[in-house]
Protein backbone atom coordinates (compact mmCIF):
# COMPACT_ATOMS: atom_id res chain seq x y z
CA UNK A 1 0.00 0.00 0.00
CA UNK A 2 1.37 3.56 -1.16
CA UNK A 3 0.98 5.95 1.68
CA UNK A 4 3.12 8.62 0.42
CA UNK A 5 1.71 12.16 0.32
CA UNK A 6 1.51 14.51 -2.17
CA UNK A 7 3.76 17.86 -1.48
CA UNK A 8 2.31 20.59 -3.74
CA UNK A 9 4.58 23.88 -4.45
CA UNK A 10 2.48 25.75 -1.72
CA UNK A 11 2.83 23.49 0.87
CA UNK A 12 6.67 24.08 0.29
CA UNK A 13 5.97 27.42 -0.35
CA UNK A 14 4.14 27.93 3.19
CA UNK A 15 7.16 26.12 5.37
CA UNK A 16 9.56 28.39 3.70
CA UNK A 17 7.71 31.17 4.61
CA UNK A 18 7.54 30.10 8.08
CA UNK A 19 10.94 28.60 8.09
CA UNK A 20 12.75 31.86 6.46
CA UNK A 21 11.11 34.72 8.53
CA UNK A 22 13.25 37.48 9.49
CA UNK A 23 15.58 36.35 6.30
CA UNK A 24 16.52 33.47 8.39
CA UNK A 25 18.84 30.63 6.69
CA UNK A 26 16.51 27.42 5.44
CA UNK A 27 17.77 23.84 5.07
CA UNK A 28 16.11 20.86 3.43
CA UNK A 29 16.00 19.21 6.46
CA UNK A 30 14.28 21.69 8.25
CA UNK A 31 11.77 22.12 5.30
CA UNK A 32 11.05 18.19 5.78
CA UNK A 33 10.70 18.08 9.29
CA UNK A 34 8.42 20.90 8.98
CA UNK A 35 6.30 18.86 6.31
CA UNK A 36 6.60 15.79 8.09
CA UNK A 37 8.47 13.75 5.14
CA UNK A 38 10.97 10.57 5.64
CA UNK A 39 10.62 9.59 2.53
CA UNK A 40 13.68 9.77 0.11
CA UNK A 41 10.91 10.02 -2.77
CA UNK A 42 9.16 13.05 -0.96
CA UNK A 43 12.30 14.73 -0.15
CA UNK A 44 12.98 14.43 -3.50
CA UNK A 45 10.18 16.25 -4.72
CA UNK A 46 10.76 18.93 -2.10
CA UNK A 47 14.18 19.39 -3.93
CA UNK A 48 12.84 19.59 -6.98
CA UNK A 49 9.90 22.26 -6.09
CA UNK A 50 12.80 24.43 -4.42
CA UNK A 51 15.18 24.02 -7.05
CA UNK A 52 12.17 25.57 -9.30
CA UNK A 53 11.81 28.16 -6.94
CA UNK A 54 14.98 29.47 -6.91
CA UNK A 55 15.65 29.23 -11.02
CA UNK A 56 12.80 31.73 -10.62
CA UNK A 57 14.57 33.94 -7.79
CA UNK A 58 12.15 33.29 -5.37
CA UNK A 59 14.46 31.06 -3.22
CA UNK A 60 18.05 31.96 -2.42
CA UNK A 61 21.03 29.50 -2.53
CA UNK A 62 23.74 30.90 0.55
CA UNK A 63 25.86 27.62 0.56
CA UNK A 64 25.44 23.88 0.05
CA UNK A 65 21.78 22.81 0.63
CA UNK A 66 20.62 25.71 2.77
CA UNK A 67 18.72 28.88 1.12
CA UNK A 68 16.73 31.85 2.41
CA UNK A 69 13.46 32.61 1.07
CA UNK A 70 12.84 35.89 -0.77
CA UNK A 71 9.41 37.59 0.24
CA UNK A 72 10.10 40.49 -2.24
CA UNK A 73 9.10 38.21 -4.96
CA UNK A 74 5.72 37.46 -6.17
CA UNK A 75 4.81 34.09 -7.88
CA UNK A 76 3.60 34.27 -11.26
CA UNK A 77 -0.42 34.62 -11.44
CA UNK A 78 -1.91 32.42 -14.44
CA UNK A 79 -3.69 35.58 -15.76
CA UNK A 80 -3.52 34.15 -19.01
CA UNK A 81 -5.85 30.85 -18.30
CA UNK A 82 -8.71 33.25 -17.32
CA UNK A 83 -8.57 35.25 -20.48
CA UNK A 84 -8.10 31.98 -22.26
CA UNK A 85 -11.49 30.77 -20.54
CA UNK A 86 -13.39 33.80 -21.14
CA UNK A 87 -12.97 33.27 -24.98
CA UNK A 88 -13.88 29.78 -24.81
CA UNK A 89 -16.77 30.70 -23.21
CA UNK A 90 -17.36 33.93 -25.31
CA UNK A 91 -16.87 32.61 -28.81
CA UNK A 92 -19.02 31.75 -30.98
CA UNK A 93 -19.10 28.07 -31.76
CA UNK A 94 -16.67 26.72 -34.81
CA UNK A 95 -13.44 29.08 -33.45
CA UNK A 96 -10.39 28.16 -33.95
CA UNK A 97 -7.40 27.64 -32.04
CA UNK A 98 -5.31 30.62 -33.85
CA UNK A 99 -8.27 32.66 -33.29
CA UNK A 100 -8.35 31.97 -30.06
CA UNK A 101 -4.58 32.87 -29.62
CA UNK A 102 -4.27 35.75 -31.00
CA UNK A 103 -7.44 37.22 -29.78
CA UNK A 104 -6.08 36.48 -26.40
CA UNK A 105 -2.48 37.57 -27.05
CA UNK A 106 -1.31 34.71 -25.98
CA UNK A 107 0.79 31.54 -27.79
CA UNK A 108 0.04 29.08 -29.89
CA UNK A 109 0.93 26.10 -27.94
CA UNK A 110 -0.37 27.76 -24.97
CA UNK A 111 -3.89 28.01 -26.18
CA UNK A 112 -4.05 24.92 -27.90
CA UNK A 113 -2.72 22.66 -24.19
CA UNK A 114 -5.75 24.45 -22.45
CA UNK A 115 -8.40 24.22 -25.17
CA UNK A 116 -7.11 20.32 -24.74
CA UNK A 117 -7.36 20.47 -21.16
CA UNK A 118 -10.43 21.46 -21.20
CA UNK A 119 -11.98 19.29 -23.51
CA UNK A 120 -10.42 16.29 -21.82
CA UNK A 121 -12.16 17.53 -18.43
CA UNK A 122 -15.19 17.39 -20.45
CA UNK A 123 -16.24 20.93 -21.46
CA UNK A 124 -18.25 21.55 -24.63
CA UNK A 125 -17.18 24.68 -25.50
CA UNK A 126 -14.05 23.56 -25.70
CA UNK A 127 -15.30 20.58 -27.59
CA UNK A 128 -16.77 22.70 -30.31
CA UNK A 129 -13.69 25.16 -30.74
CA UNK A 130 -11.21 22.62 -30.87
CA UNK A 131 -13.36 20.40 -32.87
CA UNK A 132 -13.18 23.16 -35.56
CA UNK A 133 -9.32 23.74 -35.61
CA UNK A 134 -8.71 20.40 -36.35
Amino acid sequence: MDTRKEVSKEAVRAALQALGEGGKEISYRLVYEALGLENDAEQAVVRSRISDMTRHGEVKRTRTGCFTYDFRHRPREAKSYETLWRFVRKAKPGWSISECAMMTRVSYTQALRYCNWLADAGNSDADEGRLAAL
